[in-house]
């Protein structure tokens, strides 16, 4: 038999463990979802693609040609690559890496006609929120400008979750 003391131990070291494994793998799997989702999309669009290279060239080019190529990108550089940040979006947004999202009622919800009652989960599928033809013009398509800001002037926020919403969204958004 097992002490309590014994027993609490052991569970707060299983939590930790699968809290460190979860988010270890779950970091790595999305990540790459998303770079393979980006560069196949941008293979069957050559015009986007030409569009990225022409932004990294510009961008990166002008180091060589300061003698400043020996330094590494830095977080201003990177904001300057606008194209490259909305075809990532737009990838994210068509190819979703987390296919699902599972939240618990914390209070029963009302929606239209219907009450659903606190303690349900609901599960919400990103790539149907993210194919609205509310939302997106062309919602089949990778269209990059669908990420312009007069575009997204306006555009339900719950309209582009790839990261989820709300106080539990993915930490990974910010990188």
């Amino acid at each position: 038999m097992i002490s309590p003391e014994r027993f609490a131990v052991l569970s707060y070291l299983l939590r930790l463990v699968f809290q460190l494994t979860n988010n270890t793998t779950t970091g790595h799997d999305t990540t790459s979802s998303g770079i393979g989702f980006t560069m196949w999309w941008l293979g069957q669009k050559p015009e986007c693609q030409q569009k990225v290279h022409d932004e990294l060239d510009k961008v990166f080019v002008g180091l060589i040609i300061t003698g400043d190529s020996d330094r590494q990108p830095t977080t201003d550089d990177l904001k300057q690559l606008v194209y490259l940040e909305k075809c990532v979006k737009e990838s994210l947004r068509l190819a979703p890496s987390v296919p699902l999202i599972a939240r618990r009622l914390a209070k029963d919800t009302i929606i239209g006609n219907t009450t659903l009652p606190e303690g349900l989960t609901v599960v919400i599928v990103p790539m149907t929120a993210q194919r609205d033809p509310r939302a997106y013009d062309i919602p089949e398509d990778f269209e990059p400008e669908h990420f312009d800001a007069n575009r997204i002037s306006g555009r339900d926020p719950y309209s582009y979750i790839p990261f989820s919403a709300g106080p539990r969204n993915c930490i990974g958004e910010k990188y």
